[in-house]
Parts: structure tokens; sequence; C-alpha cells
């Protein structure tokens, strides 16, 4: 885990305007100011942009009266952003919401912060520089390369046209997570037309973040391949970048039964480009090498390159993580036939 978290910390980040954050696993956390009955207080947030709502654990929700239909309200980077409580989840962990502490200890995460609520704002995302930017209207045109959006006017989740090896695809930009994923059939696909795409049978690394305890990740398999993003004239080439393909998230038998659980509501939040569904998001692995401008009130982006591309973000040993209980266990080997020698499934680390 050292290992891959530790690419992200090699440059010291330039000074810049806007609201500093840091990286954990390759996700974006913020310090943000939230009104309490006791006044104003510093809270730690994970910024998300592929869920829709707002997600608060269940003392913040007390501590500031979202159960007595109160709201919320932040400030980050001169902005203050609020949400009624009848669009906030109260809760972290179960089905469909991350827990915070799995993802984070011994860091304190409090809530998560969506897109949805920058649907009227300007975001500049300064990976190298580390710097969070929010404008109520765009003063100038960004740097960069202009690329449009289909953005969900509910859930303020933005997809953008992707070619991936050679493929026209639909991918959600997604800072909230420190790794490209794709559908599983997707990965089928591409494994069959080129196999050498392959790396790993399972996740490792960063594509590991999650350290979930399902098929998702353990039986995922880990690619490298060409993307390029399509909307410009002329594209943009990304080069080499990884995808986990993911596989079945209760098996591939439940799915048969009940059809992709998780992709199928990650569609459903995302927009459709051109009667297209997303087929996948790209995470921070692919987003770092840029300042990345995301104009909610136009949809379009803007990517400029201030940084070489990230490599080596996977150079571990081949083992899936899981953590189970605040133990770090061995979920799998990521190679096929691989040995663990004294290592076995299940053993903590």
């Amino acid at each position: 885990l050292i290992l891959a978290l530790s690419v992200y910390a090699r440059a010291a980040p330039r000074k810049t305007g806007g609201a500093r954050f840091e990286i954990d696993a390759g996700r974006i956390l913020l310090h943000v100011q939230i009104d309490t009955p006791s006044g104003p207080r510093t809270a730690i947030a994970w910024f998300n942009m592929g869920m829709a709502k707002p997600i608060v654990t269940e003392a913040l929700a007390r501590e500031i009266g979202l159960n007595e239909a109160g709201a919320l309200a932040l400030r980050v980077a001169g902005q203050t952003l609020t949400a009624p409580s009848a669009e906030i989840t109260i809760g972290d962990g179960g089905f469909g919401h991350p827990s915070f502490a799995h993802l984070f200890a011994p860091r304190q995460v409090e809530l998560m912060l969506p897109a949805s609520m920058l649907r009227g704002y300007v975001l500049t995302l300064d990976y190298p520089a580390r710097a969070f930017m929010l404008q109520s209207t765009q003063i100038a045109r960004p740097t960069g390369v202009a690329i449009p959006l289909a953005i969900n006017p509910q859930t303020g989740i933005a997809a953008i046209a992707a070619e991936i090896a050679g493929r026209r695809e639909n991918v959600v930009i997604d800072a909230g997570v420190g790794y490209s994923w794709m559908r599983g059939d997707l990965g089928d696909t591409l494994l069959q037309s080129d196999p050498s795409l392959l790396r790993a049978s399972g996740a490792v690394g960063q594509s590991n973040s999650n350290m979930v305890d399902f098929d998702l990740e353990k039986r995922g398999r880990l690619l490298r391949t060409p993307l390029a993003l399509v909307g410009a004239n002329p594209r943009l080439e990304l080069g080499a970048v990884g995808f986990l393909a993911t596989a079945p998230l209760l098996g591939a038998l439940a799915e048969k039964i009940t059809g992709d659980i998780f992709w199928g509501g990650f569609a459903r939040a995302a927009s459709t480009i051109d009667g297209e569904p997303v087929a996948g998001w790209l995470g921070a692995n692919a987003l770092q090498p840029f300042v990345l401008t995301i104009d909610y009130l136009n949809a379009v982006s803007y990517w400029r390159r201030a940084a070489p591309a990230l490599r080596g973000e996977n150079d571990q040993p081949a083992l899936t993580i899981v953590r189970r209980q605040g133990d770090y266990l061995i979920g799998g080997f990521a190679r096929d036939n691989a040995q663990g020698g004294d290592m076995a499934i299940g053993d903590r680390i």
C-alpha cells in the first residue's frame, strides 16, 4: 500500500489559488468548514464526482441537525455550498454507501462532497499543485484542450467520449477514485482482440484501493490500454492508461439472475452520449497529469497537461488486498498460477 501511494507524493506542489487538497490512495480529500449549532468548524470531506448525493456520518448529521430536516452548509475554495436534508444520505457504510473508515482510516472523514453540489460552478482541479478552485462564473476561457461533456442534470455526473484501444466508448470523469475502471464485458472484448493488454488477474496497487472482499476487485483483470479523448479536434491522446476490468460483484451466477448490479446503477446515474451508456470511469491515474477544468454551466471540460503521465503505480507484490474489520488480509494472488510460498489467501498482513 505504501508503494502504491508514494507515486502521488514525488513532486512538491506549486503554489496557486483555491483550497489545497490531499491525496489518499488517489482520492481527493478537502478540509472544509461546516456550520454547526455551536459555530463553524473544520471537517475532512471526500470529493467524489461519481456519486449522486452527499453522504454524512450519523454523528455529523446529529451535530448539525439533519435528522430534524436541517441543511448541510459547507465552505470551500471561497464558495458556500448547501444541500437540504432530503438530498443527503445519512450514514456511511452499507450497500451502495462507502464506509469512510474502511477507505480512509486512521483519517476521520466525515462527509462526501459529490459533483451534484457543484452544478452551478466552474471547477478546476490542479493535480500537480493539489489545488481545488471554484468559480460561480467563468471569468476567462481556461487554457487547455476543450472537450464537451454530457452532464446528468440531477446527479452532476459528467461523461466524456473516449477511444479505448480503438473502440469508441463513453466514460465518466471521476476524481473521487484512485484508478480507472471499466465494465467487465468491455474488458473481455478488448482482451479477445489483444491479449497483450492484460497486466494482472486481480486488482493490485492503486487499482485495489477499495479493498472490498468481493469478486469485483479480487477477480477483476488489470489492463493497460491506449486511451484518447475524442470530443476535441485534434483529439487528446492520454497514452497507455491502466484500467481495472471488474468481475461480477456477487459472482457470475448471481449476475445472470440479477443483471449487472454495479455498472447498471452507475450507468443510470450518468448521462448517455449519442444514446450510449457509460463503459467505465477515468480515475486519478488518468487525471493526475492534468490541470482539469469542468465548466458545469456550459458542459465543457478543459485539459492542460502539467506533469508526466503516471507510471509504475502498480509496481508492487502481486497481491490483491482486502480490508476486513480493521485488518488487511490477502484476498488473492494477482497472477495466473502464482505461488504464495508461505502466504495463503486470508492471511493477515
